[in-house]
């Protein structure tokens, strides 16, 4: 999860991703969550693992704990300041656990199609035009109140658009 905190509608796209990916399995997903990029502000902590425990995560991960001087890409142990909001985010989560555990997410209605096959045409190679464009155009589904799946080019050719009344 590279995500930040001022961007909650980002982990919700990762989550959407990740539930689509897990659900061609038979286990559930865990969100790795970067701890450090975490409490930057005061309800950031809250709306990450709040958004990927509400898409489904069977286990949310803050890892790396440090310190800096070992892990100095991740570390967060010296980051007291992060603390405080993260424990609020833990806490908040808790309480709501007994409500979340065993829950399942709405099945989804519309399903995106991940743009990963395009990028083999695209002259830049380091685009990322494709998935941002897939990423707003979920903010306005999942805003007007739709849930979303993310396919690919796969479940196109495999019959995996039945489930789904709009492409």
């Amino acid at each position: 999860d590279n995500t930040l905190d001022h961007d909650p509608q980002a982990v919700s796209f990762l989550g959407d991703v990740l539930r689509s990916a897990a659900a061609k399995g038979t286990a559930g997903w865990t969100a790795y969550v970067k701890a450090n990029q975490l409490g930057r502000l005061p309800f950031g902590p809250k709306y990450r693992l709040l958004s990927l425990a509400g898409h489904g995560a069977a286990l949310i991960d803050l890892f790396s704990f440090g310190p800096n001087a070992l892990q100095p890409a991740d570390g967060w142990s010296d980051l007291t300041m992060q603390y405080g909001p993260i424990a609020r985010a833990v806490e908040m989560l808790g309480a709501a656990e007994a409500h979340i555990v065993g829950a399942t997410p709405a099945k989804a209605t519309v399903a995106l199609l991940s743009p990963a096959n395009s990028l083999l045409w695209d002259a830049d190679a380091g685009s990322d035009l494709y998935f941002t464009e897939v990423e707003h155009l979920h903010t306005a589904l999942v805003h007007g109140g739709y849930a979303v799946d993310l396919v690919d080019q796969h479940d196109l050719e495999h019959g995996g658009l039945q489930p789904y009344p709009a492409l």
